[in-house]
């Protein structure tokens, strides 16, 4: 059966590989916690009392609502997008 071409089987049909983006969902991970920050900000300030006119309830509300409070809050889902953004080289030269 010399000269003869062999009847070649069509391939199956597949479905494309999509891959997902290196880094993820790191947009949206840091909108949501920009988002997060803003509500807790806006919450907070909406409870703040009136140094005029109660400057104890005043200064404790400041002390429970620093910067710390963000911190405690925050820190851990920061740390792992700041650590995602180190590993992949993104930075951005107007926050150095």
């Amino acid at each position: 059966m010399m000269g003869t071409n062999p009847v070649k089987s069509q391939p199956l049909s597949q479905p494309p590989i999509v891959t997902s983006a290196p880094y993820g969902n790191l947009a949206e991970r840091c909108k949501e916690l920009g988002t997060a920050i803003v509500q807790m900000a806006d919450v907070r300030e909406k409870v703040r009392p009136n140094p005029a006119v109660d400057r104890e309830a005043y200064n404790n509300w400041y002390r429970e609502n620093d910067g710390l409070g963000f911190h405690a809050h925050f820190y851990e889902q920061a740390a792992k997008i700041h650590k995602e953004l180190a590993d992949l080289h993104i930075d951005d030269p107007e926050l150095v």
